[in-house]
């Protein structure tokens, strides 16, 4: 009996990116890179383009013969990858919420050593600035005694491509291939669409030949280079009522005063009061309410005057300009309860900056009547609005 064992060897780099949401700054909502810069950008970043980064992967290596008399590929500088767009879901495990993006290699950096040290930087002149099969080159630097090291980065375009340079000059010797370090780029919706959270994804590179990254090589330390991303949403979000006082006084009164009913003793349809606010924004967000005194779900009044402190109910309803509901309706004269679900509003896709909001507090007439047959009564009730806006 005869077992066929594969092995996988995968080189692993952890990822991190970042969008924060700046109130100050909407036109910035795109995911920056926040992974610290190692590898080719790290040790020469004069010779990055700007804006451009690099990451190295540990323990990446590779060994194959140079030869400058050669024109087979696995005998001077040549790499084949994958410069195209690959499908990634990151996922917050707390919460099950979901980004889907698109991840590119951009760019890579990598360090050739000659194993016998020679010199390999007479041969590699040029390697840099001058790539052949569509890469775009940076300068490159030749290092270590005799400059038997030298180290390139080339940028990636979006397609499959082999990116090669034969050697200037005469060489003929084992070289080691390290410092691998890549830049890339992340593409998502629009990040104000998704909620705050930390989401976590991956995407893999197989390595050798005929497979993403391929180094024409004779060895080659691992199969696959696994990418782990890790991505951090943090969205802005403020609510301003016109008093900064932490609790509110609102006091109700029927509209165009209480004149109808000292004069002619009719009883108001309604009592109410309109209480504005300003709702700065990047992300949807619940809005739950607590009441003092509950009447099946929703808050109430309570006579206070009294040893009997008989309760009447308090509509209170939200109006948010530009925001819809779960359900997909605009959040206009939006009904609250007390329920613990509360009410769950959508991302705007937008900055929402200072907007005009407001909450309305109202009795209606069945209530107004219990009021009114108890002249001199004094009916209160604490309302609590919290606002959460999905944010850590």
């Amino acid at each position: 009996l005869l077992a066929m064992i594969s092995t996988v060897n995968a080189a692993t780099v952890n990822v991190t990116t970042e969008f924060i949401a700046d109130l100050q700054q909407p036109q910035k909502n795109a995911f920056v890179n926040t992974t610290p810069v190692t590898g080719f950008c790290s040790q020469h970043p004069a010779y990055c383009n700007a804006g451009e980064f690099s990451i190295l992967i540990p323990g990446l290596s590779a060994e194959k013969y140079f030869d400058s008399t050669s024109n087979n590929a696995r005998n001077y500088t040549a790499i084949s990858l994958d410069g195209t767009k690959k499908n990634i879901v990151l996922r917050d495990d707390k919460t099950g919420n979901q980004i889907a993006g698109v991840f590119r290699l951009a760019f890579f950096g990598m360090q050739h050593t000659s194993i016998d040290r020679y010199n390999i930087f007479n041969a590699m002149q040029g390697t840099g600035l001058y790539p052949q099969g569509g890469c775009s080159g940076r300068v490159g630097v030749g290092l270590g005694s005799a400059y038997s090291e030298f180290r390139h980065g080339w940028g990636v375009p979006e397609r499959i491509l082999t990116c090669y340079r034969k050697l200037s000059n005469s060489f003929q010797g084992d070289v080691r291939i390290s410092n691998f370090s890549f830049g890339y780029t992340l593409e998502t919706p629009n990040p104000l669409g998704v909620y705050s959270g930390e989401y976590e994804g991956e995407v893999v590179y197989t390595v050798g030949e005929g497979e993403d990254i391929n180094f024409h090589a004779e060895t080659t330390s691992d199969t696959e280079i696994r990418i782990k991303i890790k991505a951090n949403v943090r969205h802005a979000f403020q609510v301003k009522f016109p008093s900064d006082a932490e609790l509110i006084k609102v006091s109700l009164a029927p509209k165009g005063g209480w004149s109808q009913w000292t004069n002619g003793g009719r009883v108001p349809d309604s009592l109410s009061q309109e209480v504005p606010f300003t709702l700065s924004s990047t992300s949807g967000f619940t809005v739950n309410m607590r009441c003092e005194y509950d009447l099946e779900g929703a808050c109430a009044l309570r006579e206070t005057t009294s040893p009997t402190g008989e309760k009447i109910p308090l509509e209170v309803s939200l109006t948010l300009p530009g925001y819809k509901t779960e359900n997909g309706r605009e959040a206009r004269n939006l009904l609250l309860n007390s329920l613990p679900a509360g009410h769950v509003i959508l991302p705007p896709g937008e900055f929402v900056v200072h907007r005009r909001s407001q909450v309305d507090f109202k009795v209606r007439k069945p209530g107004v009547e219990t009021m009114v047959k108890s002249p001199g009564s004094t009916w209160k009730g604490v309302v609590t609005l919290l606002f959460d806006a999905h944010a850590d």
